[in-house]
Parts: structure tokens; C-alpha cells; sequence
């Protein structure tokens, strides 16, 4: 059901559910998430974002860096995670 919910807080509760595989690989997170509000149905943005993280934890080498970041274009937000970031 759609309702809006803030993007931030949306990743902020996936970092946290994926808080031990981060620390288990020794990533460090730079995040880049301005305080965005998006009609949604939040249950499956925050599923869609956690499979993009879990991708991104999974094959990120020990004590890589994972960027994610988000952008407001015209109606739309973007949502990039990227990962295999040299420390």
C-alpha cells in the first residue's frame, strides 16, 4: 500500500538489518541521503534497497568502501549504491 515515508529513514533501518555483514567484511559505508519523502509502498522499496545492499556487501572484498547516495530529479528520486570502492 502506498503512504509517504522518508527515503533516509527507509536506509537507515536496511543498514542497520545488514549492520553485521558490513562489520563481518570490515566496509565502511559512505552514505549520501538528503531527507527525501516518496510516495511508495514502503514495504517494497525497503526490500528492493536491501537486495541492492546485500549485493553490494556480498561481493565487496574485505574492507572495501560501499557508496549509496541519493538524488532528486525532476519527480523522480535516484537511488545509487556502488560498491567495489577502494579504501
Amino acid at each position: 500500500m502506498k503512504h509517504q515515508v522518508n527515503l533516509a529513514g527507509i536506509l537507515s533501518i536496511v543498514l542497520q538489518d545488514q549492520n553485521l555483514a558490513i562489520m563481518n567484511k570490515n566496509l565502511k559505508i559512505d552514505l549520501a541521503c538528503t531527507e527525501l519523502i516518496i510516495d511508495c509502498d514502503e514495504q517494497k522499496i525497503r526490500i528492493i534497497i536491501d537486495n541492492l545492499l546485500s549485493n553490494a556487501v556480498k561481493y565487496s572484498p574485505l574492507g572495501d568502501r560501499i557508496k549509496i547516495w541519493t538524488n532528486k530529479v525532476d519527480d523522480s528520486v535516484q537511488l545509487d549504491i556502488m560498491d567495489a570502492i577502494q579504501a
